[in-house]
């Protein structure tokens, strides 16, 4: 399975990561962690992967934080 890279940048943070897609499913990982969703008839896996890089970003951002 060929991963590719892939960044954009949000609100001055550049998100780095790569994706692959193997039998419908694009995966991407990144600092953030991952995630995995099925490509619809007609989309493109390299935009639905950025797509998900985003979602992975704004999920950290929510997610509470913990004392040690």
């Amino acid at each position: 399975m060929l991963e590719r890279p892939i960044s954009r940048v949000i609100h001055g943070v550049t998100l780095r990561g790569s994706y692959s897609v193997q039998d419908g499913i694009v995966t991407v990982k990144g600092e953030f962690g991952s995630t995995s969703s099925r490509v619809l008839r007609g989309s493109k896996p390299g935009s639905l992967a950025y797509v998900m890089l985003r979602e992975l970003y704004y999920e950290t951002l929510s997610l509470p934080e913990r004392d040690g």
